[in-house]
């Protein structure tokens, strides 16, 4: 399994972003609806060489993978005060779209993994799941992002509101234990918290 060790406040300068950089962001409850779309992968190719394409955003926490016996109203539970339930469907469909819109474009992949369940079930389904969809042909595919803005998870309902960037380590530390050694994986997006903001590089560069 994987052992990453991140360090509460701590921080390191990023690598220096290319000239020619173009960085796409797609919510993962409306992507496939722009990764369908042959005009929006021209333009992709016509801005950018090589364009990094993140699907997750204020969706990602609330995905799930349809399993046969499995209703997505017992997600809830998984959230603080059960008040938050997974409603975005990730299907096998959805995720080859995203693939070819990134071989089309000459791109890469970066898919924002659920980070409801502390524990990491979530996020290693949807691991498990998406590979499985790709198949061995995913080189493209940057990194597998461990939940979004987790720094706002306090006040979305996703956890207490008392969750701290500690707390976030420890779901995080727990998702990566859940997923193969060989996985591609990088830490949520932060948002607005000062306190996270400050370990923001670290946990992109793990």
């Amino acid at each position: 399994m994987n052992e990453l060790s991140l360090s509460a406040g701590s921080f390191t300068g990023a690598q220096p972003i290319v000239g020619n950089f173009v960085g796409v962001s797609m919510e993962w409850s409306t992507s496939v609806s722009y990764s369908s779309q042959p005009a929006f992968a021209t333009l992709l190719s016509q801005i950018s060489p090589h364009p990094s394409i993140r699907v997750g955003g204020n969706s990602a926490d609330t995905t799930w993978w349809p399993e046969d016996g499995h209703d997505n109203n017992e997600t809830c539970t998984n959230s603080y005060n059960n008040s938050v339930c997974c409603k975005t469907q990730i299907t096998a469909e959805g995720v080859a779209t995203h693939a070819a819109l990134a071989k089309a474009t000459d791109g890469t992949l970066t898919l924002d993994l659920n980070l409801l369940d502390a524990s990491g079930a979530y996020a290693l389904q949807e691991y498990t799941n998406i590979n499985s969809a790709i198949g061995s042909d995913s080189d493209f595919i940057e990194a597998f992002e461990i939940g979004n803005e987790p720094d706002l998870f306090y006040e979305n309902g996703i956890r207490s509101p008392d969750y701290t960037l500690e707390d976030y380590m420890k779901d995080f530390d727990a998702a990566v234990a859940q997923l193969p050694a060989e996985a591609k994986l990088q830490g949520g997006t932060f948002c607005c918290n000062s306190d996270f903001a400050k370990a923001q590089s670290d946990v992109i560069n793990k």
